[in-house]
């Protein structure tokens, strides 16, 4: 139980009662994307229509003013990629538009859009590919200051696997110290103690003994993407 407390960011009863902005909120974010592409009110309907493939009673109740329904899976899929705009912030669940992306398109979609877009090379899906097996358990802690330069820049999206939280072998972990999120390379002593170092050598290693009070092991550093400025 306790592991699933740490993979599953929601309790059960949290999960039943969180609000999301489904209604009417999909409405008005689809409202949004229809003004951007200056789609009179007159024509709403018609142009959901046409670009989903859905009946005009169908669509014409995502538009409703009074109380609009919702798509279906398949009709959201299709709004998405029509948009050009990710799910997420379509559902509600974003605060932030992003854009759809379409360098990341399954084959079964990616081939209908071949003479519409110029295909790129799948690096999202290449980078997926390597860290698919173990990305449910990782979480993502974005690196705040210079401690670990050069290894792991500031600004630096550092995925850790709050899953793997031994104390007793040397590695690299993200640590929770007084309520301070800390990237460090952990060394363990012969008398047990654990020895935290930093990447940068203007930091001293500081020792901290057993137990270990105020330090909370979060997880092992397995993936870090450094960011790079031009």
């Amino acid at each position: 139980m306790n592991t699933l407390k740490k993979i599953v960011p929601l309790s059960k009863e949290t999960a039943s009662t969180v609000e999301i902005d489904l209604v009417p909120g999909f409405r008005n974010r689809l409202g949004v994307e229809l003004a951007k592409l200056n789609i009179p009110v007159t024509q709403r309907q018609r142009f959901l229509r046409d670009i989903t493939g859905r009946a005009l009673q169908t669509v014409s109740r995502w538009i409703e003013p009074g109380m609009p329904g919702l798509p279906d899976l398949r009709s959201l899929a299709i709004l998405c990629i029509q948009f050009g705009v990710d799910a997420n912030w379509l559902l509600g669940l974003t605060k932030h538009r992003t854009a759809f992306l379409f360098d990341d398109l399954a084959e079964g979609v990616s081939e209908h859009l071949a003479g519409e877009r110029q295909k790129r090379p799948d690096w999202i899906g290449t980078l997926i590919a390597e860290t698919t097996s173990n990305l449910h358990e990782w979480q993502v802690h974005v690196m705040a200051g210079d401690d670990m330069a050069p290894l792991i820049n500031p600004g630096a999206a550092v995925f850790f696997d709050m899953i793997d939280t031994p104390t007793d072998v040397n590695g690299t972990y993200v640590l929770d110290y007084l309520g301070r999120m800390l990237v460090r390379h952990v060394d363990v002593q012969l008398g047990r103690d654990l020895l935290l170092r930093c990447e940068n050598t203007r930091y001293a290693p500081i020792s901290i003994p057993r137990p270990l009070a105020g330090l909370t092991v979060m997880g092992k550093v397995k993936l870090v993407f450094n960011p790079v400025h031009f």
